[in-house]
């Protein structure tokens, strides 16, 4: 046990491929975890940010924020922190200086809610299942079309064909045909 613990108390170096690097003070790093001490425009709080130097006073080489969107349809939680315009980067670069000052590096957790952000919460139109599967049908047509075949092969690409859920019949009687 002593052994494990020496080794998360080393150093660790992070970058490489030309980045600058970087060094954590250990190997201690928080998880993100959702909070919702955000504004309700994705801007950080005094609140968000106690909370997150206090893990820095704790010894963590790391912080990391909670889930970031990085575009408004992407919002999922009604103060749920925000990377979306340049006007929250203040916010998060006081955060930044403040977890350094305390020894630790900052990390941000991006985020973008998909098909379970809400049209209530981020005020944009959500995309939802039945569209992507029109793109996706729309894309796999045109890349299995004639011009685009194997080989200049007139024949378009075979596929398999899409199963498709049938309910169950509500009736009491069978539907089988019976023999005679």
């Amino acid at each position: 046990m002593e052994q494990n613990t020496r080794y998360a108390a080393r150093p660790l170096t992070l970058g490489r491929n030309g980045r600058t690097p970087k060094t954590l003070r250990n190997r201690l790093a928080s998880a993100p975890m959702e909070r919702n001490y955000g504004t309700t425009d994705g801007r950080i709080t005094e609140q968000y940010i106690d909370y997150l130097v206090t893990r820095a006073k704790a010894g963590l080489g790391m912080v990391t924020t909670e889930a970031t969107y990085v575009r408004a349809d992407g919002k999922g939680r009604t103060h749920q922190l925000g990377l979306h315009t340049d006007a929250m980067i203040p916010g998060l670069r006081k955060l930044t200086d403040a977890l350094h000052a305390e020894g630790a590096l900052a990390a941000v957790e991006l985020n973008h809610g998909g098909r379970t952000a809400q049209a209530a919460v981020s005020g944009s139109r959500t995309w939802r299942r039945r569209q992507y599967r029109a793109r996706w049908q729309a894309a796999k047509f045109r890349a299995s079309s004639p011009a685009t075949s194997a080989k200049g092969s007139s024949k378009p690409t075979p596929r398999l064909p899409v199963a498709r859920y049938r309910p169950a019949s509500t009736s009491s009687t069978s539907t089988a045909p019976t023999a005679t």
